[in-house]
């Protein structure tokens, strides 16, 4: 008689109290009582397996209940199964039931291919890839309801963004472009071989490490988003993909370009560029930039109009009648791996680089003897190569908000430079070779640390301009009052001087 009031209470304290820790310790102690099976506790369980607003209830009582009351069940499970919205609790019937009979969980299992063809609109071996991908989330959303995708794309659980659309377009009940970006996703359903007749995959904004290997049957796949996620190498599925004519690549963690993505750059991207007159060599590099910055949607007359307004994901370039890149542009980005193509074009006369996270000027830009302006503003170079002396057509060098301590003795050899910006930097000392720069117009060493300068600045007869202020600077060399017209931009104690 006590063991009888004992369940009843429990079962009580299950169905109504509103404390959820409360009636799941409840439900764990009635499961525990021993000879269970002489107490028919069935129907009161159903009832609350059926009815209850408690996701975490519901799933515990169907899986003690397939357990241990398994043919009784039976109409009662699938009645729910084909009712309930919540892919939680389907996915739950459908691991507790395999363990028992094979035969009902394929059942089952067509039932709800059935409602996912219904609710998508598509042939039943591509909505397999979205049972397996809402089931996958719902381990995350124990709220998602079946068919989410369809309807709004589970925006519900990641702030909605318009440059990546939630969503997927279908044709003839076959899938040609899935978006799944901003969902946090580790990892992709296998399934989505399932998918033959796929054109564009977004992959935006995830965790993903790496493709499942499936990828490679998507052999209509055209573009592939996986920008923003965790790579750290290119994945060898994109060989396997004979119509793909973009990636995106940025916003990951990918230090080195492999030689079989710059074979796949030269074969399948680079074929836009050869046609509007590009030279091959330079139409790699150009396809390379693409594979981590996307298509350039940046027009020339923007190019410097107003940096706040650029998009993280722009660059620009432009090329002369010759094909050769003459000007080339990339704002905000973080990717290792692209520095080598960047620095690689011989033809280029002006290069700019900003908030690029480049940590060191390559060697390389000793190569690049047409350069007429370097911009690279905003970066964390410690540095400046030797090598900057051979780049003697430089007009303007532009290196503010850096963490740059020395100026090399080569920067003399700049025989034409006109501005010099090196505000925003950690300057110690200014080489007395720099006053051989005689054609130097601007020259901008604010917020450093500069103590005194060389006494030869005189010899810069062409400055018109020289700002220093924020700096340690005491007292300014007799030699610069040779310069005739030069506005000083530092304290009201030296300009009164002067």
């Amino acid at each position: 008689m006590k063991d009888n009031i004992d369940i009843e209470n429990l079962i009580n304290i299950i169905r109504s109290n509103s404390d959820i820790d409360l009636r799941i310790k409840a439900l764990s102690k009635l499961i525990k009582i021993k000879r269970l099976d002489k107490f028919d506790i069935f129907p009161p369980l159903m009832d609350i397996a059926i009815n209850d607003k408690s996701i975490i209830i519901r799933k515990n009582i169907l899986k003690f209940v397939i357990k241990n009351y398994f043919e009784r069940s039976k109409s009662e499970i699938k009645l729910i199964f084909e009712n309930t919205k919540l892919v939680y609790i389907i996915c739950s019937i459908l691991r507790a039931v395999k363990k028992k009979e094979e035969l009902y969980y394929e059942e089952l299992e067509q039932v709800l291919i059935q409602r996912y063809v219904d609710i998508y609109g598509l042939v039943r071996h591509e909505v397999e890839f979205f049972i397996d991908l809402e089931f996958q989330l719902s381990k995350k959303f124990s709220d998602l309801e079946i068919g989410s995708f369809n309807r709004e794309g589970y925006s519900k659980y990641y702030h909605y963004n318009p440059l990546y659309p939630y969503n997927f377009s279908k044709f003839y009940g076959r899938v040609r472009v899935l978006s799944l970006a901003n969902l946090k996703l580790k990892e992709i359903p296998k399934s989505i071989k399932n998918l033959s007749e796929l054109k564009e995959l977004r992959l935006g904004r995830n965790e993903l490490v790496k493709l499942p290997k499936s990828v490679e049957s998507l052999k209509n796949l055209r573009v592939l988003l996986m920008n923003n996620n965790n790579f750290k190498k290119i994945p060898k599925s994109i060989l396997k993909l004979p119509k793909l004519r973009r990636i995106s690549l940025e916003g990951n963690q990918i230090e080195k370009i492999p030689k079989f993505a710059v074979e796949f750059a030269k074969c399948n991207i680079a074929k836009k560029y050869l046609r509007i007159g590009i030279t091959k060599s330079e139409a790699k590099f150009i396809a390379l930039i693409e594979m981590f910055k996307g298509d350039t949607p940046l027009m020339e007359d923007h190019l410097y109009d107003d940096l706040h307004t650029v998009r993280q994901d722009e660059w620009y370039y432009k090329s002369n009648k010759l094909g050769h890149i003459i000007d080339l542009a990339i704002f905000y980005t973080d990717e290792p791996a692209l520095i080598r193509a960047i620095f690689s074009f011989k033809y280029l006369l002006e290069l700019y680089l900003y908030d690029c996270n480049l940590k060191k000027i390559p060697s390389l830009i000793g190569k690049m003897k047409c350069l007429r302006n370097l911009y690279l503003e905003k970066n964390n170079i410690k540095s400046i190569p030797r090598c900057i002396g051979e780049l003697r057509y430089l007009r303007t060098l532009e290196l503010s908000s850096n963490h740059i301590r020395t100026i090399p003795s080569t920067i003399g050899k700049l025989k034409y430079l006109k501005q010099l910006t090196l505000q925003k930097n950690l300057i110690e000392k200014i080489p007395k070779d720099i006053t051989n720069i005689r054609h130097l117009k601007y020259l901008h060493l604010d917020d450093n640390q500069i103590k005194e300068l060389p006494e030869s600045i005189g010899n810069l007869r062409c400055l018109k301009e020289f700002s220093f202020y924020h700096n340690n600077i005491t007292k300014l060399p007799s030699s610069v009052n040779k310069i005739k017209s030069l506005e000083i931009f530092g304290t009201d104690i030296f300009t009164s001087n002067r």
